[in-house]
């Protein structure tokens, strides 16, 4: 068996889509890491990247997804409640916990689950 830390550095191509986790901070976070390794086994042509966003920066960072072509992020707090503006949809569970944990880009919409 591989160890982990091999999976996270495989050969990416033109069809690899890029999802990634936003935090302030997010560097100390494993979560980028260890949800590499996952996608990796599961054999989905996905790289998760973390991105240090700051709360002030969050609505740039979101609104600049679809141009990026960032097919998704997950959120860690403290956007997981202040990002809700900045989205063109939210799930009525969302709207009813008043927080998303992630944003699937879907038809170029943003969307909060």
């Amino acid at each position: 068996m591989n160890h982990p830390s091999s999976l996270i550095f495989h050969p990416l191509s033109g069809s690899t889509a890029v999802v990634g986790v936003f935090g302030y901070p997010v560097a100390h976070s494993p979560v980028a890491r260890h949800a590499q390794c996952g996608l990796r086994r599961a054999g989905l042509e996905l790289y998760l990247c973390a991105f240090p966003v700051s709360p002030d920066a969050l609505g740039v960072a979101i609104r600049g997804l679809p141009a990026l072509g960032i097919v998704g992020v997950n959120l860690t707090i403290p956007h997981k409640e202040s990002v809700m503006p900045f989205l063109d949809e939210v799930t009525a569970e969302a709207r009813a916990v008043g927080a998303v944990t992630h944003r699937p880009l879907r038809r170029r919409t943003l969307a909060g689950r």
